[in-house]
């Protein structure tokens, strides 16, 4: 099975500085390790936010344990808007909302932080999120979706709002893959065109 984060380790990120980004840390996928090294052997900051203090506690072992990064416990859109530092990729990862198991599992915690955990606030979430990167998105910088999937000329998932809106200014996709359209389990990677 493929995962969303390796559309960001196979880009070529070299010869561009800035912050590796990842907003949802890892529910099992491997992403926060696999990213935080990435970082480690490119020699760029790493930084994993989540909403979940639980999460955010994996995280940070994980950082410590590749030797690199930071773990945030935060709302993404907040902590990205208060950056004043170049981000050279983003990682979107978090609202895992596919299935009733997955909204009993990780809802509650979303909840108990003041925020819904729902499709609606999944889009929204990523839509400001999106609108928050980019004045600090590095020429050549990347957006990464995962759990996003194309159906017909219909974007699903994760990115569902969010990639039409980056498409309508100004990125362009490098690339995307889809597993499975029911669970939206797929990714894209989107890079300005003019930056």
């Amino acid at each position: 099975m493929m995962f969303g984060h390796e559309l960001i380790v196979a880009h070529d990120l070299s010869g561009t500085d800035g912050l590796l980004l990842e907003i949802g840390s890892e529910r099992g996928g491997g992403s926060t390790f696999i990213l935080a090294m990435l970082a480690k052997a490119q020699g760029r900051p790493f930084v994993s936010v989540d909403i979940d203090i639980n999460q955010t506690a994996k995280a940070m072992r994980l950082v410590v344990l590749a030797g690199k990064g930071e773990a945030m416990c935060c709302d993404g859109v907040k902590y990205v808007e208060s950056l004043f530092v170049p981000i050279v990729a983003v990682y979107c990862d978090a609202f895992d909302i596919v299935g009733a198991r997955t909204i009993l599992r990780y809802g509650k915690g979303y909840e108990v932080r003041g925020q819904e955990f729902t499709e609606e606030a999944c889009h929204s979430f990523y839509l400001n999120l999106a609108k928050a990167i980019i004045p600090n998105l590095v020429p050549d910088g990347v957006v990464c979706f995962d759990d996003t999937v194309n159906n017909k000329g219909q974007w699903q998932g994760k990115g569902a709002v969010a990639v039409p809106w980056l498409l309508e200014n100004g990125f362009e996709i490098l690339k995307s893959f889809t597993v499975d359209v029911t669970t939206c389990s797929g990714g894209v990677l989107l890079r300005h065109e003019r930056l």
